[in-house]
């Protein structure tokens, strides 16, 4: 055997080791979930209005085999998979599975529908106290 094949041998032995102590160092860092579990996923930014939620809580429908998430709110289920490093396990469950609606969202969507103002990117509602009173203001950007 010439000695090119030996380090190359030896070159993916190693390759395979650092792999196998990256993805256990990855499995200790983010859990997994079950389903059934409430998870917090972060919304992108370049998806939220001024007014939007920048956390959305959802439940956890289904473990696809590449062990991808698919995940149900109270406005519908999720469109898209996510993966474990982008969820975040709740201890206490907020969200069972019979208040999912069966209708497709995105979670830009789903951060609109769940914000204070209905995610409008041009105005922000503010309820303000003056006195007794109650205002509702209405701010342009």
């Amino acid at each position: 055997m010439s000695d090119v094949k030996k380090k190359r041998k030896m070159a993916l032995s190693n390759l395979e080791k650092q792999a196998e102590k990256m993805l256990n160092s990855s499995n200790s860092k983010y859990p997994s979930a079950k389903v059934g579990d409430t998870v917090r996923i972060r919304v992108p930014d370049v998806d939220l209005a001024g007014s939007d939620q920048i956390n959305l809580l959802a439940t956890v429908t289904e473990i696809t085999e590449n062990n991808l998430y698919k995940l149900g709110t109270k406005y519908g289920i999720l469109s898209q998979s996510f993966s474990r490093n982008q969820l975040t396990v709740c201890e206490e469950r907020f969200i069972s599975a019979e208040e999912i609606p069966d209708a497709d969202i995105s979670p830009k969507e789903c951060a609109r529908k769940s914000s204070n103002c209905g995610g409008d990117r041009d105005t922000v509602g503010v309820v303000v106290k003056v006195g007794i009173n109650l205002i509702n203001v209405k701010c342009r950007k």
